[in-house]
């Protein structure tokens, strides 16, 4: 399936400090400048969604999520009845 939407083409003006970061950036990397302000985009975007990622995203992303064999897997649903039954079979009835 490829894309129908236009392109988007930008006209930036650059002070002279981005100017000699961009010239570093396209001469350092071989990239051209449309590759290195699309890769620049990419990973601005990236930090910005890490920083504002929900809890669960995070976790997610940093493998943790899913990333232990065995237990309740519905023991966030039923955590009382859990720490009940845990504690009944080590101090016994009460």
């Amino acid at each position: 399936m490829t894309d129908t939407k236009p392109l988007l083409r930008v006209n930036a003006r650059f002070d002279h400090v981005a100017e000699e970061h961009l010239r570093y950036i396209v001469e350092h990397t071989g990239m051209n400048v449309s590759d290195a302000l699309k890769e620049s985009v990419a990973q601005f975007y990236a930090r910005l969604r890490a920083e504002r990622a929900a809890p669960f995203e995070t976790m997610q992303a940093l493998g943790l999520v899913g990333a232990w064999a065995g237990g309740d897997p519905d023991a966030s649903e039923s955590v009382k009845q859990v720490v009940a039954d845990a504690l009944h079979r080590k101090l016994g009835p009460r």
